[in-house]
């Protein structure tokens, strides 16, 4: 580097929110919006290094612990599918035997409050066809397994806790990232831990991690929020808001900075 320069570090935020947002991807769930800005964002040509990190998130809690990813029962090649909701135990079990029990109450459901483990029972046999079933964790079942017989202990324990974590994902960049479901590079920027206790998921920073960026100009943000599995979540139109800091580092002419005597006379 010549002696004539010098590194320059220079930041800014941009503060997103969801209303906002040009266009909504998929519709009111509020996960993969895009946002259009008058302007690009241009880092100088000749930086040194671009960084970006979240720097804070809010939004409600408004993810089902029941929902389109996990609310299918598949019973002698009928698909059951519980509304989407906030369940217990007991709202479940009540809610699982009015969609099996139609017209005629052929079969019961029943928690063991030792093993935390349903069985269900029914007055002949019947078969849950694992390939189309999604509740698998929520009841305690093995994933992809077929089970025949009239009384079924599930294997594990059942599972109301609801997601645990979401990721923040910039769609249209390219980091340095991996995620074990892709298992390569991802587009994931920021996992964010869920308080099933809070009515609002919340993130601050609190270290100084930034992901570096390939790209000198960003023409549009793509926003997508997913579990784990690469699923979008369902906000359930409830908005959030997303502070993204970027940094850049970019040398300038030493001599800009040293006005001796003599220079500022000049002037």
């Amino acid at each position: 580097m010549s002696d004539e320069l010098i590194p320059i570090r220079d930041s800014f935020i941009v503060v997103l929110d969801s209303r906002n947002a040009t266009n909504y991807n998929n519709s009111n769930y509020l996960s993969d919006v895009t946002f259009n800005f008058e302007d690009a964002l241009h880092f100088p040509h000749r930086s040194l290094r671009n960084t970006c990190s979240v720097l804070s998130f809010v939004g409600a809690n408004s993810i089902y612990n029941i929902n389109e990813t996990n609310n299918v029962l598949s019973i002698n090649y009928t698909k059951y599918s519980l509304p989407y909701g906030n369940y217990n135990s007991t709202t479940f079990m009540s809610a699982l035997l009015t969609l099996l029990n139609p017209i005629t109450t052929t079969y019961s459901i029943s928690l063991n409050s030792i093993t935390n483990k349903f069985t269900l029972t029914n007055t002949s046999s019947f078969t849950i066809n694992g390939s189309s079933t999604t509740i698998n964790e929520i009841m305690g079942l093995e994933k992809n397994k077929n089970y025949t017989q009239t009384s079924l202990i599930c294997p594990y324990t059942c599972n109301f806790n609801g997601l645990q974590s979401i990721n923040i994902n910039f769609k249209n960049l390219t980091t340095s990232n991996i995620d074990s479901y892709t298992k390569s590079n991802s587009t994931i920027i920021q996992t964010i831990n869920i308080d099933s206790s809070k009515s609002n998921i919340q993130y601050i920073r609190t270290n100084h991690y930034n992901f570096k960026l390939n790209q000198d100009v960003i023409d549009y943000i793509n926003i997508s929020i997913t579990d784990s599995l690469q699923n979008n979540i369902n906000f359930n139109n409830q908005h959030w808001t997303l502070t993204l800091l970027f940094n850049y580092i970019h040398d300038v002419d030493r001599f800009h900075y040293n006005n001796s005597f003599f220079d500022i006379v000049k002037k």
